[in-house]
């Protein structure tokens, strides 16, 4: 039980560094304000800055 609790540690983390590399490469691509909220009929109804 112990291996597979160090085994599902070690995946977390690679799935935490690929998620962070993806950002770092794609960060150009993302619009500066990105949809924050929603309301109950899909409608963006707040916005807020990518860096924030």
């Amino acid at each position: 039980m112990k291996t597979t609790s160090q085994i599902l540690k070690i995946i977390n983390i690679l799935f935490l560094i690929l998620t962070l590399i993806f950002l770092i490469v794609q960060w150009n691509q993302i619009p500066m304000q990105i949809p924050t909220h929603y309301d109950l009929y899909g409608t963006m109804d707040n916005y807020g800055k990518k860096t924030a």
